[in-house]
This record gives C-alpha cells, structure tokens and sequence, in this order.
C-alpha cells in the first residue's frame, strides 16, 4: 500500500495541468519580438492557434498520469491485503480521480465542445482501462468520454475521506468540485450546482484579501483555506512575468477598490502589467487546481441559469465582498436570469484568470451563442480564432497517430 501511496504522492508527475489552454487563451498578449524569440515551437504555435501545432507535451503528460493511476487500480486489490480499509478507500478513490482529472484536461484539449446533440457521433479521447500498454489505443465517443469521467468521480466520492494530510492529496470535496465543473462544460447546470454546493458544505472558506499584502511578490499563500486541490501547470507563456502582459481590457475591468488589482498583478516599468496572483505562491509556475472562489462561481452561475435570480446574487455577493477593500464594496443586483449571468461572467473572468478555466469558457460560452472572438496583433499580421473554429480543439500528435490506427481530428 505505501508504494501505490508513493505513486500518487508525486506531485511533479501526478498534480499536473495542460500548458496549450492557457498559452491561447486570450488573458495575456506578447510582444511581437517576445513572439518571435521564443525558444519552443509550440509555444509559437499556440500563441496564434496555429491549425497544425503539435501538442505532444500535453499529450503525454495527462497520458502519464492515466497510466500511474491505471497501475495503481491494477494493483490496489492485492496490495489491499497490506493496509486498512481506509487506507485502501483513500488510494483507490484517489487513483480514480486523478485519472478523471488528467480525462477531463485532455477533453478540453483534444477533443471538441460537448454537445449533447453529438457527442454520440463525435469522436472524444482516448480511454485506457488498465494499464497494459500493449493494448491498442482507440478513440471514445465524447459521450462515453463524459460518462467516464463522471463514472470515476461518482465511485470516488464514495471512497475518498473528508480530510487529507496535504493539498496535493484527493479528499471528498475534490470529487464533488470536479463533477462541478465538469457538468457546468457539459450544459447540465442542475447537476453541477448540485455538486458545487456539495464540495461548499464540506468546505466553504474563503481568503479575505484585506489580510493580504499585495506588495509580496506572491501575495497568496500556498496550500492556503481555498484550496481543494492542488494542481500546477509546468512553466505556461504566462508564468513568465517579462512575457506575458495582461489584457490591457481586463486589467481595466477590476474596480480601484477591487483588491484584486493589487494582489493579483504588478507593474512591469513599461506600461503593462504582470500577474502575480497564482494560488501556488509562486511566480514561476501557475496554479491550475480546484479552489471555493471557482465554486461559488459555478453555483451563482448555475443559480441563475435555473432560474434563482436572488440566490445567485447572494452567492456571488459573498465571494466578490471578500476582494473588496472592507466597506466599499455595494452588493450586485439583477432582475432577470439574463443580468445576473452577464454580472457572473463577467466576475468569472476576472477571479478566475490564469487558472487554464478561460479557453474552456470561452468554448462552452460560444457554442451558445457568445460570440467571443480572439485576435493576435504581431507586428501588423492579425490572427483570430472565431468562435466554434476547429482550432479550439487540438491535433492528436503526428507521431501517436503514425504509431496507431487513431483518427486524427479535422481541420
């Protein structure tokens, strides 16, 4: 049992996040010469959406961590022998979360929107039930992508503990946070406030940012009261401060009473703005994990889509009177369903930035309609990504697809 604990335990390997969303989103810009003197292709290429960019580190990074877990299911029968019930529950429900965790970022990378109208007929990612890796690789539908990842996590909340010793660990709420957001990307809003307010009953705390001192070059804490789990996305464009400048628009949009301003972002001496605010404590790296800011949002976001006006304002309320100065901050208001999710969304792009959520977003929001359209100015040469383009999913690599049968994704 302590060597299948000792799989899950490493962090670097298993509490990992996909690079590709937050390097296309539309949270940041780089200069032109930035752009060009970047060392990595890939880089390059996400940047601009470059229809054939190759996406292998994504790729074999979440397959890593599907392996691990897989091997860990493998084995937990037998090693089960050697340990308590509690210990063998924690490592099993842990195992079947991490593997829903790395499906989930892969359907958000290489596989398209989820629409119930086609997700039978449309090609998802690829499961793998054990870990005999000399079992040929084939595509799922997203409807059965879907069906399991919320298999897994319906089976490890059952198991998982309340509590952990640590951040990086899986505990109960975890499970309930994940179902959350992933019914929220599915459209299935009663089940994703069912389970956000599930993981808020266990944990509901929030950080006060009046308690904060944002002249810190890491202004939040690691492993602080909002985290329910800890994940980590391994150097982005956007963990490099002397890169990646914030949207000149959305650093306009948070209020001058609005603590985030402070805490979340810092002058780089040219006129832009730098973020400083990840939930990792760090500057290097970025969190991409799962917190109760996140939660509130997917509550008051799914309130309102079911109808409860007044109780989706009181939710967001109470999460966006912690990031105010104390006592400047008067309540939001709405009258319809339609205002109170323009004021949501609105609060969800701005608490939620650099935490790979947006390109998501962005892709959930447009198949309704939003019309969100990203642009890349280099130098004169405009890039756009228009809503619904096949570009929002990524190419399965070239060199997995000349080692399998596997069909690669339009273009």
């Amino acid at each position: 049992m302590q060597d299948l604990q000792a799989l899950l335990d490493g962090a670097a390997r298993m509490n990992r996040a996909a690079i590709a969303p937050m390097n296309a989103s539309d949270e940041f810009y780089l200069q032109p010469t930035v752009w060009t003197a970047l060392p990595k292709q890939f880089d390059k290429d996400c940047y601009v959406w470059s229809p054939e960019t190759q996406n292998d580190q994504d790729w074999e990074a979440l397959y890593i961590i599907v392996y691990y877990a897989n091997t860990i299911l493998d084995n937990i029968d037998r090693a089960g022998k050697n340990g308590t019930a509690a210990e063998y529950n924690s490592i099993k429900g842990s195992a079947l979360f991490f593997r829903a965790h790395a499906y989930y970022q892969l359907s958000q990378t290489f596989a398209a929107q989820f629409d119930p109208n086609t997700a039978e007929s449309t090609k998802g990612i690829v499961l793998r039930g054990n870990s005999d890796f000399s079992i040929p690789s084939k595509r799922s539908t997203i409807k059965e992508t879907f069906e399991q990842i919320l298999g897994d996590l319906n089976e490890a909340k059952t198991l998982l503990p309340i509590d952990v010793l640590y951040k990086t660990r899986v505990n109960r709420a975890s499970a309930f946070a994940l179902m959350a957001r992933t019914y929220l990307v599915m459209g299935d809003y009663d089940n994703a406030l069912n389970n956000a307010s599930s993981a808020l009953e266990l944990n509901n705390r929030l950080l006060d940012f009046n308690t904060l001192d944002a002249r810190a070059t890491a202004p939040l804490p690691l492993f602080n009261d909002e985290v329910v789990f800890y994940c980590n996305t391994n150097l982005p464009l956007v963990s490099v401060s002397s890169r990646a400048i914030i949207d000149t628009a959305l650093y306009r949009s948070y209020q001058d009473n609005d603590l985030r301003k402070s805490v979340y972002f810092s002058s780089n001496g040219k006129g832009g703005y730098f973020f400083k605010g990840s939930l990792n404590g760090s500057t290097s790296n970025t969190f991409n994990g799962i917190a109760n800011d996140e939660l509130y949002l997917i509550k008051a976001e799914c309130e309102a889509r079911t109808g409860n006006v007044p109780e989706s304002m009181r939710t967001l309320n109470t999460l966006i009177r912690k990031r105010f100065k104390t006592g400047s901050f008067t309540d939001f208001s709405a009258e319809t369903s339609d205002e109170a999710l323009q004021l949501i969304l609105a609060e969800r792009k701005k608490e939620l930035i650099y935490r790979g959520l947006r390109f998501s977003d962005i892709r959930r929001l447009n198949m309704k309609g939003a019309a969100i359209f990203l642009t890349r100015n280099l130098d004169g040469k405009i890039y756009r990504l228009e809503p619904n383009d096949k570009r929002f999913t990524w190419l399965i690599p070239q060199k997995v697809i000349s080692l399998t049968d596997l069909e690669q994704n339009e273009r």
